[in-house]
């Protein structure tokens, strides 16, 4: 059967037709999205494999098919989806580098658009894809930081925070629809038991506290003690991670349960919380060799230091120590 042209059409379906073809938009229904398509396919075969190296094969293969099955139902995900697989592009090929950051910019502010609003919404049909979609937006901008070389690593920081707390709402509000669902396994990845391990390390971080938060209010030396002890129980958790469960999963927990106020202070640059989130650089030794984390130790310490007067300084020994032996 030979494909019939827009004039043996009946008269009807020739005019809506050429309409179409014709119209103020310039739209061309025989032209494919191709530059979507190879997104598609390069997530597909390559960036599905290297979102988390140290997962296992079971959940890759949630991240290549299961994920982007959702994505062709919620086109908002698919965005997500293909911006990080732009930003993968973007890593690999440096001479294109602009092209693929534009394409991974303009699918994340829409996919944005969508999240916000369904965040607000809560309805069933739509909560299941803003899960992978909030973890491909933290990939997404995480990584074009390292790609841009201009950004605020504390700020790239920040907008995860809010990215992961805005899911964690989400996943607490409708915990009946996640925990067993198909994608369950992304989230019991980090979801660990609590051990009661006190580092030196993070004592001396407590101390410091103490010590030179003596004239701050109760609130603020209460979220620092808080954030301490949660980094704590995450650099446990990714020491002894067991089958089943993820270093990088269980690092992104830390940013759901950081208080509030130590998320302003954060955000106002308050030297100790800086140096308790130079701590967390400590982690990222254990979340295996990951294309979008990569540098990203050596420059959010590079940013904190620059907010730091040198009496503070004393206390990134051994977040640049880590850093040092790498």
């Amino acid at each position: 059967m030979t494909g019939a042209s827009v004039s043996s059409l009946p008269t009807n379906h020739a005019q809506q037709a050429n309409e179409v073809v014709l119209g103020e938009e310039g739209f061309d229904p025989f032209l494919l999205a191709l530059d979507d398509m190879l997104l598609l396919h390069h997530y597909t075969a390559s960036t599905y494999a290297v979102l988390d190296t140290c997962s296992n094969s079971k959940t890759q293969r949630l991240w290549q098919d299961n994920v982007v099955r959702l994505g062709l139902q919620h086109p908002f995900l698919l965005r997500g989806v293909l911006a990080v697989s732009a930003t993968h592009l973007a890593f690999l090929l440096p001479n294109t580098k602009s092209k693929y950051l534009l394409q991974s910019s303009i699918h994340v502010d829409i996919a944005l658009q969508e999240f916000r609003k369904q965040l607000l919404r809560l309805q069933e049909s739509q909560v299941l894809p803003l899960f992978p979609l909030a973890c491909l937006l933290v990939v997404q901008n995480l990584a074009s930081v390292n790609l841009q070389n201009t950004y605020d690593h504390i700020e790239a920081f920040l907008s995860c925070v809010q990215l992961v707390k805005g899911v964690s709402t989400v996943l607490k509000a409708r915990w009946d629809v996640f925990e067993h669902c198909e994608l369950s396994p992304l989230i019991s990845a980090g979801i660990m038991r609590d051990r009661d391990v006190q580092t030196s390390e993070f004592a001396c971080l407590r101390d410091a506290v103490r010590d030179r938060m003596q004239e701050a209010t109760e609130t603020d030396r209460l979220a620092c003690l808080t954030a301490i002890h949660e980094l704590q129980f995450v650099f446990n958790g990714v020491q002894e991670c067991v089958q089943g469960k993820s270093p990088l999963a269980i690092l992104l927990t830390w940013p759901l349960k950081l208080p509030p106020r130590f998320v302003e202070m954060l955000s106002g640059r308050h030297p100790m919380a800086l140096i308790i989130l130079a701590h967390m650089v400590v982690i990222l030794q254990y979340v295996g060799q990951v294309w979008w984390l990569s540098g990203w130790d050596a420059r959010l310490l590079e940013t904190i230091t620059a907010n730091l007067k040198d009496e503070y300084r004393m206390w990134l020994t051994w977040p640049m120590g880590c850093i040092r032996r790498e």
